[in-house]
């Protein structure tokens, strides 16, 4: 790529709108095809719109690259965008057309001697059919820009291509979640809050008769309920939890494998995690992340989050509020878990928040999760039950098929 073509680009991934339009505008540019300069001044003009976009006041001596990434493809109809930038890179923009569409934190990358940090996004099939037709991605940040592995700031393939829809419904209040799809804003999806919480209220129902447990909002959910008194509205789910008699990630384990089972016989529809430490239960038509929560080693632990250094009075007894006049359990002492979870700054939105574990977290967490034998013998058990009754719900894992993983 030549330099001209080169730097414009770098100034707009570096957050640099002032900067990269005076150079569009300058002599500077003269030798970048027309149609090219058109192309980055509107980019510019809508990333000055967007506020996701934050404007970088004190311009750095010059230009600088800040990291690399690359892309990979897992499935045909999803891509991987991984990368890694130096310490002082809290988070990383993602670009397509050169228009910014999602903010993605780093996290510190694992005994790395120069302290750098990693990321991660993941595009689904769902928004890459959203794509332009010809589509180019970039990722930058507000330190600098970012390289790919090819040695240039883009990244382009023939697969990358959609139905051009992203853009009309990025101004129409959508958003692109964490987990790599598109969904409307939640403040602009009021019908979404009461399914959600009209299906909460069937399930608490439900859940607190069959097993004993006062099934409370967690995560992202309470920390909407306690900051905004609403749903997040760049939040994408519903997440609630139960607090486990058990105190080791194993009975753990065995006690999911038995509430699943029973809520299958029951006729609840249940997905399973790609890391089956958590279910999705089927409320109707929606779906939401029920998650165990115990108490061990001095600690509070629950799948895809950090480990709590408290014990079990940060939650228990669990305590009943209201939530858009709805009724719902929370935790005890919902300001101490909110901060020992999202830390000091937690009254400040972060829209690219992502959970880091302390070493030997993941691994710990991992015991609790349903292993391949697991999930093979309780497919097995509700297919037999399926066979004798029609009413039985149907069992289904993240992203496989589980019918092939039964006959593995």
């Amino acid at each position: 790529m030549a330099a001209a073509r080169l730097v414009p680009r770098a100034l707009i991934y570096s957050f640099q709108n002032d900067a990269a339009r005076e150079l569009l505008q300058s002599k500077s540019s003269s030798g970048m095809p027309d149609k090219v300069v058109v192309r980055l001044l509107k980019a510019i003009h809508l990333n000055g719109e967007n506020p996701l976009f934050t404007k970088v006041e004190e311009r750095p001596a010059e230009t600088q690259q800040v990291g690399r990434w690359w892309t990979l493809w897992p499935m045909e109809n999803h891509l991987r965008i991984k990368g890694y930038v130096r310490a002082d890179c809290k988070r990383v923009g993602i670009f397509v057309n050169d228009r910014l569409v999602k903010l993605v934190n780093s996290v510190p990358r694992p005994n790395d001697s120069q302290d750098r940090r990693v990321f991660r996004f993941n595009m689904r099939a769902e928004l890459l059919s959203r794509l332009p037709r010809k589509t180019v991605i970039g990722v930058g940040s507000e330190v600098g820009y970012l390289k790919h592995r090819n040695g240039g700031l883009t990244f382009r393939d023939e697969r990358l291509s959609g139905d051009a829809t992203l853009f009309k419904l990025l101004d129409d209040n959508y958003f692109l979640t964490k987990k790599g799809r598109i969904q409307r804003r939640l403040d602009h999806d009021e019908s979404w809050k009461v399914t959600a919480l009209s299906a909460y209220t069937t399930f608490r129902d439900y859940f607190e008769t069959a097993f004993g447990y006062k099934p409370f909002i967690i995560c992202g959910t309470l920390l909407g309920y306690h900051r905004e008194a609403d749903f997040i509205a760049h939040d994408d789910d519903m997440d609630v939890a139960y607090f486990s008699k058990c105190t080791n990630p194993r009975d753990i384990k065995k006690e999911l494998g038995t509430i699943v089972f029973r809520m299958l016989r029951d006729g609840y529809d249940i997905k399973l995690a790609r890391k089956s430490g958590f279910f999705k239960p089927s409320i109707g038509d929606f779906s939401f992340d029920v998650f165990p929560m115990w108490s061990d080693r001095n600690c509070l632990w629950m799948m895809n989050t950090t480990r709590q250094r408290s014990g079990p009075e940060l939650i228990l007894p669990v305590q009943t509020a209201r939530f858009r006049d709805v009724e719902v359990y929370v935790p005890n002492d919902i300001e101490r878990y909110i901060e020992s979870e999202y830390g000091p700054n937690w009254r400040v939105p972060d829209p690219g928040y992502r959970a880091v574990g302390e070493p030997g977290t993941s691994e710990y967490l991992s015991q609790s999760c349903l292993s391949k034998d697991d999930i093979r013998a309780l497919y097995e058990e509700v297919k037999q039950l399926s066979a004798e009754r029609q009413d039985v719900g149907r069992l289904s894992i993240a992203e496989l098929d589980i019918d092939t993983l039964a006959e593995v």
